[in-house]
């Protein structure tokens, strides 16, 4: 038995490093790219990592940075003793790192039985999707919380009782508590690393019920300090979201009757982008809510009707299908618009948004892909399923990473994947204006205005764009062609107001009548 048991663990190593492995053939790329939008404050430019005196303000000063991070923040510094500002380094710790969360999330789904964990932990490890976290050097907080979130379950599951088979049977009295102390410890360097696992005593509870089908009094007890922690950092980030990173004003000015209309929209695109991870962009397009289309509750209206109809069948199908399903909106809760974050001004959904998330689909398709082998002649066929999708997906991401290479290169793709974000016109309209790319600036600045009138930092661009052309009669008109070769009349009334501005009457008004003739002539224009 002792040599079975040891063949046994050395084979879930080789397992274990096997996935890591699979993460860096995949995810090589990106420790090749440079830096991308908001790393350079994050990381390049921030003062904090180049002293101790730094490092103490990390800890002691949640003013010092735009969230109270420390570990992550600590990690950082530490980094910055090794390669400093180099970009290869963090990114390649990103990559590294993620690998270790991906083995460390199959060990605990072996653990906890889930059907086809192996597979379960690989799509988690190479889908595309996991490239905007793992791919952008500032998100290495999202991978870092990630793995002191795997390792705080796989620590603290057995104070419940769950995935005590592979401790060797109940776990005793002190090592509960041992187990505890530790298992809180992870949570905290967890939560201080980035606050969206604050919902890990959920999870806990959540995963009680699917094996056992009931939640003890004493198990509530059990969790009530850990919602406790996790309740005061999600506090925390959420005011310094506000106050600091400035997560508060009109774009965040939402009912809550909208809020829900976002939240069931926001599950329905995450869902869809998992199982067809096409278009995938780095700002998707911020949809209009409006709670006087019935259209729009079809989508929170569905979400209810997937669970309860989970919740009927379990006793036909099983607990597994509705505990993937809570956990994967319940762990995507701190992002459905509920609480005010910073990219909600940009778009309600992103793709590292469910770096955590996603797990509960991919367990759900694990369980689904266990059924199938074992039916009659599923043996071969689940095994090539999942190679297959593993193959195609791991093909998708090996592309995407290259996308995030520079700032340029990011919202080109953005603007070709998602053109009716206005942000990513914006963006990518700085991007030129970095490469002298003075049409391409003029251009995309006046397509972001054209979708978001009403931004400050859109008419700054559009503003910067127009001072960089010269004077209304020079090269300003040089780039007009491009911009006019559709005839869209946003576009035209902002060229009328831009060269009304620059005391240019005669284009104003030219422009301002070609903007009338255009909307006569379709009688139709585009909405934000």
């Amino acid at each position: 038995m002792n040599s079975f048991s040891r063949r046994a663990k050395s084979g879930h190593w080789l397992q274990g490093a096997a996935l890591v492995l699979l993460t860096i053939c995949v995810m090589f790329p990106a420790c090749f790219n440079g830096y991308i939008w908001d790393d350079g404050p994050h990381i390049a430019d921030n003062a904090n990592l180049r002293s101790v005196g730094g490092l103490v303000a990390i800890w002691t000063q949640p003013s010092s940075m735009p969230q109270y991070y420390p570990v992550y923040h600590s990690a950082l510094w530490a980094a910055y003793r090794l390669w400093g500002a180099a970009p290869w380094g963090y990114h390649t710790m990103n990559v590294l790192v993620h690998g270790a969360a991906a083995a460390v999330l199959w060990g605990l789904l072996r653990r906890l039985k889930v059907g086809y964990a192996w597979f379960v932990a690989a799509l988690f490890a190479v889908h595309p999707l996991q490239v905007e976290t793992v791919g952008w050097a500032m998100e290495f907080k999202s991978v870092l919380s990630g793995l002191f979130y795997f390792l705080a379950l796989r620590v603290l599951l057995p104070c419940w009782g769950v995935g005590e088979e592979e401790t060797g049977g109940d776990v005793g009295a002190v090592l509960k508590r041992r187990r505890y102390f530790a298992g809180t410890l992870l949570f905290l360097f967890s939560l201080l690393s980035k606050s969206v696992t604050a919902t890990l005593p959920a999870v806990i509870l959540l995963l009680v019920w699917w094996k056992r089908g009931r939640i003890t009094k004493s198990e509530w007890v059990r969790a009530v300090p850990l919602f406790v922690i996790g309740a005061a950092s999600g506090f925390l980030t959420s005011m310094l979201e506000r106050a600091r990173v400035g997560a508060q004003g009109p774009e965040w000015d939402i009912g809550f009757i909208d809020r829900v209309l976002i939240a069931g929209r926001a599950v329905a695109a995450y869902v869809e982008k998992l199982f067809w991870p096409r278009n995938l962009a780095f700002f998707y397009p911020r949809w209009a809510v409006d709670s006087s289309s019935l259209v729009q509750y079809l989508f929170p209206a569905g979400v209810v009707v997937l669970v309860a109809m989970l919740w009927l069948l379990r006793k036909r199908i099983g607990r597994g299908p509705l505990t993937g399903v809570l956990f994967f909106m319940g762990t995507l809760f701190p992002a459905l618009g509920f609480v005010n974050v910073y990219p909600m001004r940009f778009s309600y959904v992103a793709d590292h948004f469910q770096y955590l998330a996603c797990i509960g689909v991919f367990a759900v398709v694990g369980g689904a892909m266990a059924a199938v082998g074992r039916s009659r002649g599923g043996r071969w066929l689940a095994p090539g399923f999942c190679v297959l999708v593993l193959g195609a997906l791991g093909s998708l991401t090996f592309q995407r990473t290259r996308v995030f290479y520079d700032d340029y290169t990011l919202f080109a793709d953005n603007v070709r994947a998602g053109p009716e974000s206005w942000a990513g016109q914006i963006f990518f309209a700085g991007s030129c204006a970095g490469r002298g790319d003075l049409s391409g600036q003029l251009e995309h600045a006046a397509l972001g205005v054209a979708l978001n009138p009403n931004d400050v930092d859109g008419r700054e661009a559009l503003s910067g764009a127009l001072s960089a052309a010269g004077d209304a009669r020079g090269a300003r008109l040089l780039a007009l062609p491009r911009i006019l070769s559709g005839e869209d009349p946003r576009l035209l009334e902002i060229l009328a107001a831009a060269f009304g501005d620059a005391g240019d009457r005669g284009r104003a008004e030219e422009f301002s009548r070609r903007a009338a003739e255009a909307r006569a002539g379709t009688r139709r224009g585009v909405g934000r």
